[in-house]
This record gives C-alpha cells, structure tokens and sequence, in this order.
C-alpha cells in the first residue's frame, strides 16, 4: 500500500510543476521608446488621432522615462482626455433595448455586443453600421467634435409600420369639368359683338331706304358715307361675335377633367346695350 501511494507521488508530481502558471517578466520601458513615444505623440495630436496619440502618451508618461518627458506627456495626456470624443452605443427594437448587436466603426469591428460603455474615438467622420441576428443591418454618419463626450448614437431596429389606406384614399376621386374662365370671356364678347352688329346692322338698313325714300338717286356723300360705315361696323362686328363664339365652343367642347376639390365655380358674362354703346358685365366666385 505504501508502494503504490509513493509510486502515484512521483508520476502526479511533474504534472502538477508543468500545469503551474509562470509569470511574465514586467515590461521594461527603454529611454528609447519614451523619447519615440514623446515624439509621436505629438505628430499624432496634430492629425486629430487623439487615441493613437493617447497611447503614446501612457508609454512616455511611464515612471521608467525621464522627468521632464514624463512631466510632457502627463500634462498632454490630461488635455487629450477632454478634448477626445467618446460615443455610447445603444439599440432598440419592437420589443425595447436590445444588446446582442455588434457595432463596426469605419469597416472596424468594435463591440461584439454592446455592454453600455462609452468607446473613444479621434474627432471627425466616421461610417456606423450595427447588425442584429435576423434584422436589416442599420447604417449611420456620425461627425464626432473635440471635447464631444458621451454622445449617445442609436440603431433602430423597430420594423418600418406597414401603412394602411385610409377611408379617403380608398375613396373614388370625384372628377369634373369646370368651364376655363375664357369661354366666359369669349362668350361675352361675342353676345357683345353680334348685339353691337344687329344694331349697326339695322342702323345702316333703316338710313338706307330712308334715303332711297328721300334723296334716291342723287343723295348726300356724308349721308351715304354714314350708311357704308355703319354697314361695315356691322359685319366687322358681326365676324368678331362669330369668331368669339366658334373659339369658346371649342374651348369649352376640349375642357380638361379636374378634381372636384380643385373645381373653381365662376359666373358668366352679361352683355348689355342702351341703342347707342355696349358693355360688359361680369361677376363670379373663387
């Protein structure tokens, strides 16, 4: 029994020496390195890689290092601490915050998923994209300012409401055919003028077998004068009333189609004469 107990000592012992951690020997930080770093850091604060630079900065700023670089890059390392910007990631869905979501940054995988810690990044633009098992991945653009701390950016994963047509646009839209305020126009001044044409018309006609009556076959130039002009003011009336009417014809036989809503109500022109002159009257409702 004391054989073997003695025997399962020495085969177990090795093993239990080979398992036993070893530690690292404590990094040494050269005076090389915090002169590099020193000078780095700097080049690095200058192109707005404020977290390249931070990391510079923890090597110089090392007990190891001279004083007067470490007393540098202590003092620039507290102002880069203020003056980085972080971002706090978050997302939501249907169901409310969600954290299974990783996080790139500029084609960078950043977070695996989110923890609800605040991540550094260098001033500027930057690319956002945030992917969810079995949703749509979501993209944004961020321009992070210096000094710009805790800015909290959020994907929405929440599935877009599917719209449903309301009673007013399932609706049948009510078509008409309003009159174009020309016909209007055009059919006054054509009552105008054939009103103004008959007058003239039989203006001309009476003076005509007045005269024939009176003075036939040797009558007043200025008299006859007077009877072809009113006789020629009565067919150029007479054309213009034609003419007005055939263009309002067409104008209102070709009218468009139009909504009801968008109807515009108008009433017609009057024309009135006294014997002697013709006008225009008109009124309508916008």
């Amino acid at each position: 029994m004391s054989l073997c107990l003695c025997m399962g000592l020495l085969l177990t012992a090795p093993r239990a020496r080979a398992e036993a951690p070893v530690p690292s020997p404590p990094a040494r930080v050269t005076r090389e390195v915090c002169i590099k770093s020193h000078e780095l850091s700097q080049e690095l604060r200058l192109d707005d890689k404020f977290v390249e630079a931070r990391r510079e900065l923890l090597l110089c700023a090392d007990a190891q290092c001279p004083a007067a670089l470490r007393i540098d890059c202590t003092r620039w390392l507290d102002e880069l601490e203020t003056l980085t910007p972080s971002v706090l990631f978050a997302a939501r869905s249907e169901r409310g915050d969600e954290s299974d979501v990783e996080v790139w940054v500029d084609e960078q995988r950043v977070w695996e998923r989110l923890s609800g810690r605040a991540l550094e990044l260098n001033p500027g633009p930057h690319q956002l994209r945030f992917r969810m098992a079995g949703r749509a991945e979501r993209r944004q653009f961020v321009l992070l300012r210096e000094g710009e701390r805790g800015r909290v950016v959020t994907a929405d994963f929440t599935p877009a409401a599917k719209a449903t047509p309301t009673e007013a646009a399932m609706a049948p839209i009510r078509m008409t055919r309003p009159t174009p305020p020309l016909v209007y126009w055009l059919g006054g001044l054509s009552l105008a003028s054939l009103a103004g044409a008959a007058y003239f018309g039989t203006e001309a006609l009476l003076e005509r077998n007045s005269a024939r009556d009176e003075c036939s076959p040797v009558c007043d130039k200025s008299r006859m004068s007077g009877i072809r002009a009113d006789a020629l003011t009565a067919d150029l009336l007479g054309g213009l009333g034609l003419g007005s009417a055939a263009v309002a014809a067409l104008l209102y036989i070709n009218r468009p189609s139009v909504p009801v809503t968008k109807a515009v109500t108008h009433l017609p022109f009057t024309a009135t004469t006294d014997g002697h002159s013709a006008w225009l009257q008109w009124g309508g409702a916008f």
